[in-house]
């Protein structure tokens, strides 16, 4: 039975993603970004896995998950293809200047504030997997800051017309972070830009032949940063913990009744917002962190990190059942003000509205986990005035 969940809820989201390509006449829009790692993890590696290991949940807690999966990203769409926002003027547009100074300010800024990092663990530079994981906790302030500088970089860089040199530059830092999230946005960064600034319209044949490389490049990069490590699971097995985000959904929809109503999400959006270089006391088994704990308890023992507990686990977790309707609210409150910001997007040509609609796409610059949206509009502000403040000393540099 786990297998027809699968099959009819990823039907629901094909159904959603040919809706939404209709609606902005391109077969790589939006949804690609999100559906890029959410549909080969908790789809595609779910299915095999189940052929080979089993099943590792109940069958109701399945259902529940793939219930929710269908429904939320169905909210989204109907948010996203059939709302009409108003327009409302942000202060995210203008006359700009000071592209290519800030471009490469936040390049130098970025790549800068990684180095100590890689020469503390420079004899683990085969393996950037393993900086990850040993960077997961109090590295904080030097791992996320550094690519959320890198970004806003390549992102300045695109709209000056410069696409190649930055992408190289973006792509050859973000592999030594040993994630393969951080490396693939630099190019779903592109993707967005393409579509939605430049307007250009991609056909389905070529769609597949793009998300193919995609895809690709996601097995080349797990390929790059696992294969060098001690770890005695064997290839397969490591491949398939990428996608543990439905079985750890699955096992707290099947074993965790102490619902905390709002805490852990909560939590997770205060706390991750404090680095721990700032508040040394700062709780280590905070949202996701507590259910790491919960569920596995050697590895946050260790230190290591939290299992992702995905779309589901941790909503779960703090409201139940209700949860699914939670996220359906959620779900379409993303689509409607994603539309929102497309038509901002569209008009306006901006950095700063191109930041607040990339988040809203799945593209997260600042990498430090969900409930971000503050965030990102503080940062679109501050870009914003930096572009449309014409500085004196600056503007006379022959690059601006």
């Amino acid at each position: 039975m786990p297998v027809l969940y699968i099959a009819v809820s990823f039907s629901v989201l094909v159904g959603c993603y040919l809706l939404v390509s209709k609606k902005d006449k391109s077969y790589l829009n939006v949804l690609t970004v999100s559906f890029l790692f959410f549909i080969p993890s908790n789809y595609f590696l779910e299915l095999m896995g189940i052929y080979i290991f089993g099943i590792k949940g109940s069958e109701f807690s399945y259902f529940f998950v793939y219930l929710t999966y269908a429904f939320y990203y169905l909210a989204l769409t109907i948010g996203y293809v059939f709302s009409n926002p108003p327009f409302i003027s942000l202060p995210l547009s203008g006359k700009r200047y000071n592209f290519y100074f800030l471009a490469i300010l936040f390049f130098c800024l970025g790549i800068a504030l990684y180095l100590p990092v890689l020469w503390e663990f420079k004899d683990q530079l085969g393996d950037p997997r393993a900086i990850y994981t040993s960077t997961r906790t109090g590295y904080g302030i030097y791992f996320y800051l550094s690519s959320t500088l890198i970004y806003l970089g390549f992102i300045l860089f695109l709209f000056k017309g410069q696409v190649v040199l930055p992408l190289l530059i973006c792509t050859f830092v973000s592999f030594f972070k040993g994630s393969k999230t951080h490396l693939l946005t630099p190019f779903l960064i592109l993707i967005i830009y393409q579509v939605y600034v430049m307007g250009k319209r991609v056909r389905f044949l070529k769609s597949v032949g793009y998300i193919s490389i995609f895809l690709f490049l996601i097995i080349i990069s797990f390929l790059a940063n696992t294969f060098s490590s001690s770890d005695t699971l064997s290839l397969f097995e490591k491949f398939y913990g990428y996608g543990d985000t439905t079985r750890n959904s699955a096992l707290v929809i099947d074993h965790f009744t102490d619902f905390k109503w709002g805490r852990l999400n909560f939590e997770e959006a205060f706390y991750q917002r404090i680095p721990r270089l700032l508040f040394p006391n700062k709780p280590k088994d905070f949202g996701a962190f507590y259910l790491a704990k919960e569920f596995y308890p050697e590895e946050f023992e260790r230190d290591v990190g939290a299992p992702a507990f995905g779309l589901v686990g941790l909503p779960f977790a703090d409201f139940g059942y209700f949860s699914i309707f939670y996220l359906i609210l959620l779900g379409f409150l993303t689509g409607y003000v994603m539309n929102f910001f497309k038509k901002r997007l569209y008009l306006s040509k901006s950095p700063g509205d191109f930041i607040m609609f990339s988040f809203f796409s799945g593209i997260n610059l600042l990498s430090m986990g969900p409930y971000l949206l503050p965030d990102h509009f503080l940062l679109a502000l501050i870009i914003s005035a930096f572009l449309t403040k014409k500085i004196p000393f600056i503007s006379k540099m022959k690059f601006v």
